[in-house]
């Protein structure tokens, strides 16, 4: 047996394994981490991706809740079947989130082309909710 860095092994971030390792499935540059188990990367390595790209929220999806949300982005109310966007994000010592937001608000993160930063800082309240089409709110 011999020693496989995290960021060299098949299992670990840059592995092509399905079965990701616990400790090194996030490791992608160069680190002492490490373990006696690990098998060297077989084929070529998955090229490294962007903080950004890899931690943004993903596949937002139309929905009505079955309770009561808050808006992530401007904070108000999203009512039970209230049409909503869900989303769910992995952030790196957060953990697992799922976060709702009016259709509108959302539509105005993607007009702005809002990155990993925008959303980092914003909290809830701090955009005011967009008028819907036709003047409603």
């Amino acid at each position: 047996m011999s020693f496989t860095l995290c960021h060299q092994c098949d299992r670990g971030g840059l592995g092509n394994a399905q079965d990701k390792c616990s400790c090194g499935w996030q490791v992608e540059k160069p680190s002492d981490a490490g373990c006696y188990l690990g098998t060297a990367i077989i084929g070529e390595p998955k090229p490294q991706q962007e903080r950004s790209s890899k931690f943004t929220q993903l596949f937002p999806k139309l929905c009505k809740p079955k309770k009561v949300h808050s808006c992530r982005l401007c904070g108000d109310r999203i009512e039970i079947a209230e049409p909503c966007c869900s989303w769910s994000s992995l952030e790196p010592g957060e953990g697992y989130a799922q976060s709702y937001a009016h259709p509108e608000c959302y539509e105005y993160t993607i007009a702005g082309n809002w990155d990993h930063g925008d959303w980092e800082c914003c909290t809830p309240g701090d955009i005011s909710r967009p008028k819907k089409e036709g003047g409603a709110k």
